[in-house]
């Protein structure tokens, strides 16, 4: 009975040791599998390169600030706004001295002053100043109530030269004040822009010869062909001095 149970201890041993080969030829195997199936793999293909970012769109520009008054400029804009007109007045016509670009905003608003005689120096200042920020409330001011601010506003515009203002001061032409029409009319000669050539070619027949002698010179600085008509026309019963006028024009005309 025991050799029996010996044989059969032996037998159990025999079977699981063939398992445990078994088992162990398995796992071999499958190691050696994915080995084989890991180099067998093709190598990765190389990533895509990416693509380049689109440049950035340019920042636009910051418009130019306004330069900044130093002194003494700094102190007359301030003396702008003083209470007393006298006080404003003596401002503006010392700004309008020095000449500088940075009072030109203060001097804008003092063009809407109360008191005539600060809009008139003013008005001035801008023309010495030269600056086109100030075409547009010279324009404006070709309407005031007192003819001295629209003279010295088209007188004004006629220093800065900027075309923006021509078409205030060909209606300027048909102001009441002879002097008025006499500035507007040398104010586009100046600016030089032909789109005032028919507003000039009209003031040629304007009751004051001063207004007709200007808008001549003005239309012969301008030197555009279609002042050749109206031009010979107004020879015919004009002065001496008119007359004169009216052939160094004509002559100026290609």
């Amino acid at each position: 009975m025991k050799n029996k149970n010996t044989l059969t201890l032996a037998a159990f041993v025999v079977v699981v040791l063939a398992l445990g080969a078994a088992k162990k030829e398995s796992i071999v195997h499958v190691v050696r599998s994915r080995t084989v199936h890991r180099v067998a793999m093709p190598p990765e293909a190389p990533r895509a390169a990416r693509a380049p970012r689109p440049p950035r769109a340019p920042r636009a520009p910051r418009p130019p600030r306004a330069p900044s008054c130093a002194e003494p400029a700094l102190t007359i804009t301030i003396a702008l706004g003083d209470e007393s007109e006298t006080v404003r007045v003596k401002a503006a016509q010392s700004l309008g001295r020095l000449e500088q670009a940075c009072a030109v905003e203060v001097l804008v608003v003092a063009l809407s002053d109360e008191v005539g005689m600060v809009r008139q120096m003013s008005a001035q200042a801008l023309g010495r100043i030269e600056d086109t920020r100030a075409v547009e409330a010279l324009v404006e001011r070709l309407q005031d109530e007192l003819a001295e601010v629209r003279l010295v506003s088209a007188q004004a515009l006629g220093r800065i030269e900027d075309r923006a203002a021509v078409g205030g001061l060909l209606a300027a032409l048909m102001d009441e004040g002879v002097t008025v029409r006499e500035t507007a009319a040398n104010a586009l000669g100046r600016i030089e822009d032909r789109e005032a050539v028919e507003g000039l070619a009209a003031a040629l027949s304007d009751q004051a010869e001063s207004v007709k002698i200007m808008a001549a010179m003005a239309l012969g600085r301008i030197e555009d062909r279609r002042a050749i008509e109206p031009l010979t026309e107004a020879l015919h019963g004009a002065n001496e001095t008119l007359k004169l006028e009216i052939l160094e024009a004509l002559g100026r005309i290609d």
